[in-house]
């Protein structure tokens, strides 16, 4: 039977796996915005209508991929404006009436 791993083996791995997801998250926004600047110089080249594929190969323009990233945008604000209003709704409620007391 196979002993458990040391807490300091432990701790080890979840740094590695912390640093790996970090690298892919910062490749990811990298690449994000190399796309935007690539799409924004095609459109002022006046080249915005012009066809690429996708990893997928689905055929795509640079006035669509600008619309989607506008989409995306307005749709995050829009998520965070109404997280906030819950907070804020919660903060009001909970000085009005006070804290929940856990059950225990």
């Amino acid at each position: 039977m196979e002993e458990p791993a040391e807490p300091s083996q432990k701790r080890s791995k979840d740094k590695l796996v912390f640093y790996g997801i970090a690298t892919c998250g910062l490749g990811g926004i990298l690449w994000l915005i190399h796309m935007i600047y690539t799409a924004i110089h095609m459109v002022i080249a006046g080249r915005g209508l012009e066809t690429y594929r996708t990893f997928w190969l689905v055929q795509f323009n640079w006035y669509g991929f600008l619309a989607f990233v506008l989409a995306c945008a307005v749709a995050i604000v829009i998520c965070l404006w109404l997280r906030w209003h819950e907070k804020m709704q919660w903060k009001s409620l909970q000085k009005k009436y006070g804290r929940r007391k856990p059950y225990i």
